[in-house]
């Protein structure tokens, strides 16, 4: 029920935006991907929707920082459900689109509400065929993903 609230989340944010129907639905469908992945702690998903030049950065740094950023279990950074999803910009060069979402965070733990408290860039690198996921503190950080060109600037 929480997977299709999300999903049905996403499809109204995007509906109207100027992303064509093959490009939207390939967002809505990797994201919801993404979003399932993270609040369910299936780790390989996780690894194979976040963006890969930051999933090659943290191999690089060993195993256990590797480990430490996708385990759910251990990295307090995936401790809350994100729920919510609100579109806050969307940047294009040639092929690339790069979009911002805002998230609300709930800890089922003890039951906390954030409203807003979790930013996610949606990346694609042929024109909104194949998406991918980047936390905004990774993003911003220009130590990660020396490669990538951040469209959006905040």
């Amino acid at each position: 029920m929480k997977n299709l609230f999300v999903l049905a989340s996403v499809v109204a944010l995007l509906f109207g935006c100027t992303f064509s129907a093959d490009q939207e639905a390939a967002l809505n469908s990797s994201l919801a991907r993404y979003i399932q992945a993270r609040n369910e702690c299936q780790v390989v998903g996780l690894v194979g929707f976040t963006y890969p030049e930051l999933v090659r950065d943290f191999k690089s740094q060993g195993d256990s920082v590797f480990q430490h950023q996708f385990d759910c279990d251990k990295n307090p950074d995936y401790f809350n459900i994100i729920q919510n999803a609100t579109l806050r910009t969307t940047s294009k060069e040639n092929e690339s689109i790069h979009v911002l979402y805002d998230f609300d965070e709930y800890n089922e733990g003890d039951g906390t509400f954030f409203k807003r408290a979790f930013e996610l860039v949606a990346i694609s690198e042929n024109d909104g065929v194949n998406w991918f996921f980047i936390p905004w503190k990774e993003y911003y950080d220009k130590n990660q993903c020396k490669n990538l060109k951040r469209l959006i600037l905040k």
